[in-house]
């Protein structure tokens, strides 16, 4: 597995919050495993105005080429006074980046296969006509 750091700020660590941060992390590494390293941090921000404690995840995960970033700051989902269902839904986003990274990688990889592909059969087909036309016989 890549490479993983967890940090808690505003709050105190918790080993179960982190130990469910790499569950999830391994799910990412199921998903593509060119992952670079991954940074998670865990906050509660304060705010005078608000009643409860809303958690903050924010995931940043190094792949070829780019950083992906998910932000996941729901100041209005109660849901997410419970740790656990932030850093799920964290991870759903991040996962969600992940795949649409993914699949655009593979895309960009079969159309540069196509178009080697093209290319070699171009120029195969420009030699036999230039062999044709000098009257050898050529064949692929």
């Amino acid at each position: 597995m890549f490479p993983l750091k967890v940090s808690f700020r505003q709050m105190k660590s918790s080993e179960a919050i982190e130990r469910r941060i790499y569950q999830e992390a391994e799910k990412l590494d199921k998903l593509f495993d060119r992952i670079h390293s991954c940074d998670v941090v865990v906050s509660i921000p304060h705010r005078a105005h608000s009643q409860g404690k809303i958690f903050h995840i924010n995931i940043s995960l190094s792949v070829p080429g780019k950083v992906l970033a998910v932000t996941h700051e729901p100041e209005e989902n109660h849901a997410h006074e419970d740790a656990f269902v932030a850093v799920r839904d964290a991870f759903r986003s991040m996962e969600h980046e992940l795949s649409h990274y993914a699949n655009k990688r593979k895309n960009k990889k079969q159309h540069r296969a196509g178009l080697k592909n093209t290319i070699q059969m171009e120029a195969a087909n420009a030699l036999a006509m230039e062999s044709y036309e000098e009257g050898n016989s050529f064949s692929m």
